[in-house]
Parts: structure tokens; C-alpha cells; sequence
């Protein structure tokens, strides 16, 4: 078990708050430049720092249920509460991945090739029940 003080805590939880600031101004400037240029590729890179903004949210939370003292159900803490941070972090970058695959499909695939995609996902999916 890793312990840690109350200026260690205090310190990574001013560093979390920079990381958040940092995630804002740069969302901020990102959306600044799509909006002055009306770039698509700015505009993408705006939204993906959404991704940064979502996880500096989470990692606060996660280091301010972290930095609890143990109690009788957690005796060793709750330390772990900081995993979740990264898992979060992981699954947004995951679902930032496939939302846009799934957009761009729909946009440039004419229906009838989309509805066959569709059969054999379904296929694919009944399938699996007989397996």
C-alpha cells in the first residue's frame, strides 16, 4: 500500500487543477481557430480535446475519493480510486475512435451498401447464438 501525506495529496490535486485549466485554454483556443478559419481538421481537434477536459474531470474525482482516509470498508484506502481515472481516459479515446467511423459511414456509404454492412453485422451476431 502506498501512503500518502496531506501535502503530497495537496499537491497532486494542484496539479490535477492545472491539468484542467490547461485542458479549457486549450479546447478554448482550438475552438477560437475553427471558428476564425472554419477549418473541419480544427474543428475535430477541438472536439477531441474533449477527451483531455473529460479526464482531468475525472482524474480530480478520483483524486479526491483517493485521498480518504481508510476506514473499516476500506482499511488499506482507496488508493485504487485512481485507476478509474485512466480507465475513463481509455474508453473516451475508444468511443472518440469509433463515433466518427460510424458518422463517416453513414455520410459517404450510399444506403444499400450500408444495409448490407448492417445484414452481416446481424448475421454475424445470430451466428454466435448457435455457437
Amino acid at each position: 500500500m502506498v501512503t500518502r501525506d496531506a501535502s503530497s495529496s495537496a499537491a497532486l490535486a494542484r496539479y490535477a487543477w492545472l491539468s484542467l485549466a490547461a485542458a479549457f485554454a486549450t479546447l478554448a483556443l482550438k475552438i477560437l481557430a475553427w471558428v476564425l478559419t472554419s477549418s473541419v481538421g480544427l474543428l475535430s481537434d477541438a472536439l477531441e480535446s474533449l477527451v483531455n477536459v473529460g479526464a482531468a474531470v475525472m482524474l480530480l474525482a478520483m483524486l479526491r475519493i483517493a485521498g480518504r482516509p481508510a476506514d473499516d470498508e476500506h482499511a488499506y484506502g482507496r488508493d485504487k480510486a485512481e485507476y478509474f481515472a485512466s480507465g475513463f481516459e481509455g474508453m473516451l479515446v475508444v468511443i472518440s475512435a469509433v463515433v466518427p467511423t460510424a458518422i463517416a459511414e453513414r455520410w459517404f456509404l450510399p444506403d444499400s451498401e450500408r444495409e448490407r454492412r448492417i445484414d452481416r453485422r446481424l448475421a454475424a451476431l445470430r451466428a454466435e447464438e448457435y455457437v
